[in-house]
């Protein structure tokens, strides 16, 4: 079952990657994830950021700390 679900499951991911890529404009650029930040996101909305790679770019540049993760955490458990 597993080879068959496994073609599947990454043929419908690819295609709803590229189906949102389109609703992106061309001027707005893609860029690599921290570990820090795939953390900080990850703890903060309860999901596991672990394969992301790209980030829709901004103009901002955060580093984030072991003890904002800690924070982040305990903010998300406390909603």
């Amino acid at each position: 079952m597993a080879e068959l679900t496994e073609p599947l499951i990454t043929y419908c991911a690819n295609f709803i990657a590229i189906t949102v890529s389109m609703a992106v404009p061309l001027s707005t650029g893609l860029q690599v994830m921290a570990d820090d930040e795939k953390a900080y996101i990850g703890e903060r909305w309860r999901l596991d950021l672990s394969r992301a790679i790209r980030k829709i770019a901004s103009n901002v540049i955060r580093t984030y700390t072991p003890e904002d993760i800690v924070n982040a955490k305990a903010a998300a458990a406390k909603q």
